[in-house]
């Protein structure tokens, strides 16, 4: 018997979805004390899934994030 295929769309997924192009996004705690609190825009999206092309406000060059450490802006 084949083992059933999931489809519904992991955590990691979900989070990159409502992580569009052009939105505004805010870098979480967990991220570390060097980016944690800064704000940006998605740029567009990384090598995997679970990564995020951002440009922070006040930087010159995008830097790859995982989706897990980036959220809407306003919630720190």
């Amino acid at each position: 018997m084949p083992l059933s295929i999931r489809t519904t769309r992991s955590a990691a997924e979900r989070s990159t979805a409502r992580l569009s192009k052009g939105s505004r996004i805010v870098v979480m705690r967990s991220a570390g004390p060097r980016l944690a609190g800064k704000e940006g825009v998605v740029v567009g999206n990384g090598a995997t899934i679970n990564q995020v092309r951002v440009l922070l406000d006040s930087s010159k060059h995008c830097i790859t994030l995982h989706a897990r450490f980036l959220g809407p802006e306003g919630e720190p």
